[in-house]
């Protein structure tokens, strides 16, 4: 497997946790030029959308969730934003209903 250089950084990593196609999700933030959100599927498949301001608070939630100490992320749950800003990008149309 080739690892690429893509000059962003990585803002989360997320397990998804209820939904019956999707196992996790990322993002990978670009500054001026934006933030892309990136899916697994639980059979492996990836997928990625860019996000539209709309969704810029639900990214920086799981952001800030993902900067937080471990100790401190056993405290504090992340999946409700998971599964809103999903639920955001499928509707959307970033990410079908498929993915």
């Amino acid at each position: 497997m080739s690892r690429k250089k893509t000059g962003g950084s990585v803002l989360f990593d997320v397990r998804v946790d209820g939904d019956p196609l999707i196992s996790r999700m990322a993002a990978i933030g670009y500054g001026a030029y934006g933030t892309v959100v990136i899916t697994m599927a639980k059979n492996g498949q990836l997928a990625s959308a860019p996000i539209n301001g709309d969704s810029d608070h639900l990214v920086a939630e799981l952001t800030a969730w993902c900067s937080l100490p471990m100790a401190e992320q056993i405290c504090v749950s992340f999946s409700s934003t998971a599964s809103i800003l999903l639920a955001e990008c499928r509707k959307s149309g970033r990410f079908d209903r498929s993915s």
